[in-house]
């Protein structure tokens, strides 16, 4: 019994810092920009080649470390 409240202690903190996180202004920006390198590497792995990668990483890259919003 005390080993589950302590388990339930735990979860609660980790949903209570994952709400935190999405909650951040800027989430969407470092969410998109990742899924976007992200799938530019799995192309390069598919094609061999890199230039895939090299324009994904020219628009992920801005949009994960711009100060604003870009995606609304």
């Amino acid at each position: 019994m005390k080993n589950l409240k302590g388990r339930n202690k735990r979860t609660n903190n980790l949903r209570k810092v994952i709400v935190k996180i999405t909650k951040h202004p800027l989430f969407k920006n470092k969410l998109y920009g990742s899924l976007m390198i992200i799938l530019g590497i799995v192309g390069t792995i598919l094609t061999k080649d890199l230039t895939i990668l090299i324009v994904c990483s020219l628009f992920g890259l801005p949009v994960i470390f711009a100060k604003k919003n870009v995606i609304v």
